[in-house]
């Protein structure tokens, strides 16, 4: 039996607590009711054969219009030993790395805090294109801007166990990474899960070997994820750049570049295309879009994740906020012939640390044109709610519902679940019956477990009732949904439905029932 130590597993709480598991799906509440019980699942999990792993969900993600990725999100049991895994081991791969004080690589640098923050605050994306416009600047000549086709989805698993091993991570635990990465693969010995914040150590674990290999050929670069920039004297130098890291990318893990994506710049043209690409310093031609951003980092002195109280702001500044400079910023975007979505994702989580609702109107009505940006929008409007008026909510959700309608939504059970989510944690969006309606003609279970969840938000005990019949054989998460419903029944009947749970049902399994008998879940 594979054991982590209990201090790995209370970080893992208290990192899934402040962090949640992924970026890209609605925050699960099973790491809520796992909060409530930090000892007893350390207890738990010590006595846990880690070896084994449950079923994970994964759907389709748009990036942009026309573009995707597949995404995954582990069973939170999972996520939580996943992660108390790299907490114990993440210094042993971090320390195989190239150093980040060599500034080369800038991604996902493991630096875990007390809070649970897992990786290097400044170690990011503006890091990485200013130091390459640094760079740039200084060597001159011209820059090889390359990209590596599907990354994750192409790691294949012996590399990543191999890597895992020489960075001292014992065998028993890459061997059941491995697992886990061959069970959410339905056995298929390439590819990591795209999403849980655990998993970006394990592909930085995988490309080190890459990043080396490029350092032994005599090159300056600097790398972020899959994105590299490679800097040369001449055209010619940074024409065999590419061969040769074409070459290192094959025979290191078979992997290829993406042809529409690499190119080589000049290096003035390198600067400036990278001044565009840094998103923390929009041009000087959207001077309006400077102004709310300048405003933003004054409060929160330029730390991106802090959160502001929209009550302290100035008079000025809430000027400066305005739902009119708001639309006039997010419809500039809008009009371009290819919306930069990586930008629009940005702002969108700007604003949600300051919560003004200026943006809610125009955010809701474009919900179609805005969706490969849809969860930093639900992150917005979830962020604005005690600013809006409680009055204008039942529109938003008249706007929400018109667009589950819409056709892009409905072929998207991604979309789906990130609009029926913001029903559950709003639940003065109303609108209940029309949620309800669509649980027998969804055909997905991660859709009705969200309907399952609106119910539970809206106390709908007499439809939640009727579901008990459905358990037995119901998915692990829908199960699970159910299971946190019945928070909504009587206290006796709750006592009485929930006991066999406790002492036939999964780890995670009990602790939600004991969650849902003891606690009263007022908005979920």
């Amino acid at each position: 039996m594979l054991k982590l130590k209990s201090t790995s597993y209370r970080w893992a709480i208290t990192h899934l607590s402040n962090q949640s598991d992924t970026d890209l799906f609605p925050r699960p509440f099973e790491i809520d009711a796992l909060a409530c019980y930090p000892e007893e699942v350390v207890r738990v999990l010590q006595t846990t054969d880690t070896k084994s792993w449950s079923a994970g969900r994964s759907t389709i993600v748009p990036k942009g219009e026309l573009s995707f990725r597949f995404a995954t999100q582990l069973d939170p049991w999972d996520s939580l030993i996943l992660t108390a895994a790299i907490r114990e081991f993440g210094d042993g791969i971090e320390q195989k790395r190239i150093p980040y004080s060599d500034e080369i690589v800038f991604s996902y640098r493991f630096e875990p805090m007390s809070d649970g923050k897992m990786y290097k605050m400044d170690a990011d994306w503006p890091s990485f294109w200013g130091k390459s416009k640094e760079k740039a600047a200084h060597i001159g000549g011209y820059v090889a801007i390359a990209d590596v086709s599907s990354y994750y989805n192409q790691i294949y698993h012996h590399s990543l166990e191999n890597q895992l091993q020489k960075a001292g991570v014992p065998s028993e635990v890459a061997e059941s990474i491995i697992r886990l990465c061959a069970h959410l693969t339905q056995g298929v010995s390439r590819g990591i899960p795209v999403g849980p914040h655990a998993t970006h150590l394990l592909a930085e674990c995988v490309f080190d070997p890459i990043d080396r290999n490029l350092l032994a050929a005599g090159y300056t670069f600097c790398r972020f994820v899959d994105d590299i920039h490679i800097f040369c004297k001449t055209r010619q130098q940074a024409q065999i750049a590419f061969y040769d890291l074409a070459e290192i990318l094959d025979k290191q893990q078979k992997l290829s570049l993406q042809s529409h994506k690499s190119k080589i710049l000049s290096a003035d043209d390198f600067i400036e295309y990278a001044e565009r690409a840094i998103a923390e310093a929009p041009p000087p031609s959207l001077k309006l879009e400077r102004e709310i951003i300048e405003v933003i980092d004054r409060y929160s002195n330029g730390d991106p994740y802090r959160r502001i109280d929209a009550a302290v702001l100035s008079e000025e500044d809430k000027a400066i906020l305005s739902q009119h400079n708001l639309e006039e910023v997010l419809n500039s975007y809008l009009d371009q012939g290819e919306p930069n979505f990586v930008r629009i994702r940005w702002l969108f989580r700007r604003l949600a640390q300051v919560g003004v609702p200026g943006a809610i109107p125009l955010a809701v009505a474009k919900l179609e044109q805005f969706s490969p940006a849809i969860a930093d929008l639900a992150s917005y409007l979830l962020s604005a709610q005690y600013g809006y008026p409680l009055s204008e909510w039942k529109h938003v959700g008249e706007a929400i519902l018109h667009a589950l309608e819409l056709p892009i939504i409905r072929h998207s059970e991604y979309l789906t679940v990130i609009l029926l989510d913001l029903f559950a944690r709003l639940p003065f969006l109303n609108h209940l019956e029309s949620i309800l309606q669509r649980y027998r003609t969804s055909g997905s279970y991660m859709v009705n477990r969200k309907i399952i969840r609106v119910a539970t938000a809206h106390h709908a005990d007499y439809w939640l009732h009727q579901r008990k019949e459905e358990f037995p054989g119901a998915d692990p998460w829908l199960k699970r949904a159910l299971i946190a419903g019945a928070s909504t029944f009587s206290k006796d009947e709750r006592k009485y439905w929930l006991q066999r749970i406790e002492k036939e049902g999964t780890e995670l399994e009990k602790f939600i029932a004991k969650w849902a008998k003891t606690e009263k879940l007022e908005k979920l």
